[in-house]
């Protein structure tokens, strides 16, 4: 979950070693590149940040290590490294160049050759690690911990409870469902042996929404695959019993947007418009109100508070309050249902999102059983697979356009002027952690998870560390798997490792083997699936497939589509395989991408192999009505062509014999 500090973040403290990455790689050919320099003699700490700076390459140490060292002037035109030896002469200490990355380290004179300097910004391997790995299990939860029970279990504490407050403004039915457990890794910050700051400061311009939870020493971060979702997080436990914590808007946005089936436009961006109005905090149960809390008071538990609406600017919203006749630009309801304007005009754009908020906000605003939440809710539903049309907005709240219209407009004046409160029905209690040591294959497996999921955001930007992700999770993962682990949720993890390695080969006997075990993983039978059919087309030679090889295929894909989230990658691929595939196809079997297509209404790849197989096999009003269909949802103009082509050869088609 995605957490952030609801006042400034203290400094903290309690770090026993910080790996400090003065600056990072630019390019091979910069490393080995003559440059000028001119640094004196002085203290490590500031010389070595001179170095970073003129020469632009990475210089990795731990601070304990230069501490009350000096350095070597260094004057005239060198190559970094040879830059970086000459300072470091008669430290004590010796530059090296990481093999794997390129980066320069700073290391110990007599130190092991084989001495690594870890960098990932997440998480280094700490092998002297003086505290075991504490596991539990919660319902859609699985935590691994190394800090103490009080924080672990306070972390799980909020968890739970600002989920359960979060539902009165986005009910768990529109959030997306997984049935993998969110994975939780805990680091407690003085056992951490090394966190890059200034690498990590680099990736945040590149991660927008990583941030999960922030609270006084709490640092954290978000990875998210296609059916999983990975925390990592630092805690300093003097710390983190104070403070209230909150849902960071990036990951509300993944809760709403990542949901299957997508729901429209309108209401995704309504509700994350609507959501940076909201005020919802989660505070240690049973704190005492600070001095600070007596001005800005706690919300109470199940509580959600939405802000008074600024619209279109805060001068804008103060010229409404003082003249409440005041015309204001309002798209009809019909384009605000549509989607965004075409061409991208980011004011034109904002005032859409904006209109959106106001309208659920109207529907939300009121006590817990009022009619328009439910036809919301109800309006919701219908929109996720049909287009939005005034007879179905009439029928969801007992009025057209026109009237609704005027509606809002007399709701926003309200909206500027005033807070509403959401709140939840019932007392909540969430449940409490069963903390326990965790075996080496949980270990292996969660810590290996978190891993992975890394991999994907490092390789998009910081490529040139993927090998060093790459080998950190092969390592976690085969630790457990060499002691003997056979989980298959561990077998799971080596195989998607591998695939996002690019190592097919490598990956498929580890696939096999979780998916004969039944895991739950939706991916992981993909994958393997995906793998099946590349060795299946390249035997078939002409691009069509017998009964046998589509079968192949066809096995794990069947048992992905029972497990949450359906992807839509695995419907995409069925119909891919049936339309190579000779032999006709039953109408129980072309209904398997009709249900498809109430997950995913919008997929216009799905939606045309669907018509076109419906065509092909005999039922031409489906496939006029899924390529019609097509039409309402497609805005590209060469979607929209291919869709048209479809129906007119469909009408030549049922058109009589001159």
């Amino acid at each position: 979950m995605s957490f952030r500090l609801v006042r400034p973040l203290a400094n903290r403290s309690g770090l026993c070693l910080m790996l400090f990455l003065l600056a990072w790689v630019a390019s091979l050919a910069a490393q080995e590149a003559v440059q000028a320099f001119d640094i004196p003699a002085g203290r490590a700490e500031r010389t070595l940040e001179r170095f970073a700076r003129q020469s632009s390459q990475p210089a990795v140490f731990a601070t304990d290590l230069i501490r009350g060292v000096h350095t070597q002037a260094v004057k005239g035109e060198y190559r970094p490294f040879e830059a970086l030896t000459a300072m470091l002469t008669g430290s004590g200490l010796v530059a090296v160049r990481d093999a794997q990355t390129g980066a320069l380290l700073v290391k110990p004179a007599d130190a092991r050759n084989d001495y690594v300097v870890e960098l990932p910004p997440y998480l280094v391997e700490a092998p002297n690690i003086p505290l075991p790995w504490q596991y539990a299990a919660l319902p859609g939860v699985e935590v691994l911990s190394l800090c103490s029970d009080a924080s672990t279990r306070l972390l799980l504490n909020h968890h739970f409870r600002l989920r359960n407050t979060l539902s009165v403004l986005l009910p768990e039915e529109f959030q997306v469902q997984l049935d993998l457990p969110i994975t939780y890794v805990l680091f407690e910050a003085s056992l951490q042996p090394g966190m890059a700051r200034e690498l990590t400061k680099e990736l945040d311009k590149h991660r927008a929404g990583a941030d999960n939870w922030v609270i006084n020493g709490l640092s954290n971060y978000r990875f998210s695959d296609r059916d999983a979702v990975a925390m990592f997080f630092i805690i300093d436990d003097l710390n983190f019993s104070r403070g209230r914590l909150t849902i960071a808007p990036e990951y509300f946005r993944y809760l709403v947007s990542a949901r299957t089936p997508t729901p429209p436009a309108w209401f995704v961006e309504g509700m994350c418009a609507l959501y940076d109005q909201a005020i919802l905090e989660s505070a240690p149960p049973g704190r005492s109100p600070s001095m600070s809390e007596v001005v800005d008071p706690p919300l109470p538990e199940g509580v959600i508070a939405l802000r008074p609406v600024v619209w279109s600017s805060p001068a804008e919203t103060e010229e409404l309050r003082k003249d409440p006749l005041k015309e204001v630009a309002f798209l009809p309801l019909a384009q605000l249902f549509a989607g965004p304007p075409a061409g991208g005009d980011a004011a034109q754009v904002a005032r859409w999102q904006a209109q959106a908020a106001l309208f659920i906000r109207w529907a939300l605003d009121g006590d817990g059983a009022h009619p328009r939440r439910e036809a919301l809710w109800r309006f919701v539903r219908e929109t996720t697979a049909e287009p939005a049309t005034e007879a179905r907005f009439e029928a969801c709240f007992g009025s057209g356009y026109g009237k609704m219209e005027g509606m809002l407009r007399d709701y926003l004046q309200v909206a500027i002027k005033r807070q509403c409160y959401l709140s939840t029905p019932t007392v909540y209690e969430p449940p409490t952690a069963k903390l326990r040591d965790a075996s080496g294959g949980e270990i292996g497996r969660l810590k290996g998870r978190l891993d992975r999921m890394e991999i994907p955001f490092v390789r998009r930007n910081c490529p040139e560390l993927t090998p060093r992700y790459l080998a950190q999770a092969r390592q976690t993962l085969r630790r457990a798997y060499d002691k003997g682990e056979r989980d298959p949720r561990l077998l799971a993890e080596l195989g998607l490792t591998e695939c996002e390695a690019g190592d097919d080969p490598a990956a498929r006997p580890f696939l096999e083997a979780a998916v004969a075990a039944k895991v739950i993983h939706p991916r992981a039978y993909y994958e393997l699936a995906r793998i099946y059919y590349q060795e299946v087309l390249a035997e078939a030679g002409d691009g069509r497939l017998g009964a046998g090889q589509a079968g192949r295929v066809l096995g794990p894909l069947a048992s992905a589509l029972r497990q949450k989230p359906v992807l839509a990658e695995g419907y995409e691929l069925i119909a891919d395989i049936w339309l190579r595939t000779d032999g006709g196809l039953t109408p129980a079997q072309l209904d398997v991408l009709t249900a498809g297509l109430r997950r995913f209404p919008r997929d216009l790849r799905l939606r045309y192999s669907a018509a076109l197989l419906n065509s092909l096999h005999g039922r031409p009003a489906e496939a006029k009505a899924l390529a019609e269909k097509g039409l309402d949802f497609a805005t590209d103009a060469k979607e929209r062509q291919r869709f048209e082509r479809l129906l007119t050869a469909l009408a030549e088609a049922a058109a009589p014999a001159p």
